[in-house]
């Protein structure tokens, strides 16, 4: 995770806590391949000085900050990424989703 972090976005984190694991979701791709997702979603600290949002690479398209209401009014890809930001806003984890 640390990794990712750092190679897609070029920012350093901590994690802090485990907030759940979503593995029920089948997702479709333009090229006709169907897959299995799993997220494990965690809260995370920077730990970096700060962040350049002017960072990119081939797969970071654009990089911003923006507010819990901007947040809640994004037109999501698929049910994973809701169910995730709902139980976030909900406080409502379970390990196992």
């Amino acid at each position: 995770m640390k990794r990712e972090f750092k190679e897609e976005a070029n920012i350093d984190i901590n994690p802090k806590e485990l907030l759940g694991v979503y593995t029920n979701y089948i997702d479709s791709y333009p090229n006709g391949d169907i897959g299995q997702t799993i997220t494990i979603l965690y809260l995370v600290e920077l730990s970096s000085e700060g962040i350049n949002l002017e960072y990119t690479n081939d797969e970071t398209l654009e990089l911003k900050f923006i507010s819990f209401q901007e947040l809640k009014k994004i037109t999501l890809v698929n049910k994973q990424h809701e169910d995730m930001l709902n139980d976030y806003f909900k406080g409502d984890f379970r390990l196992i989703r």
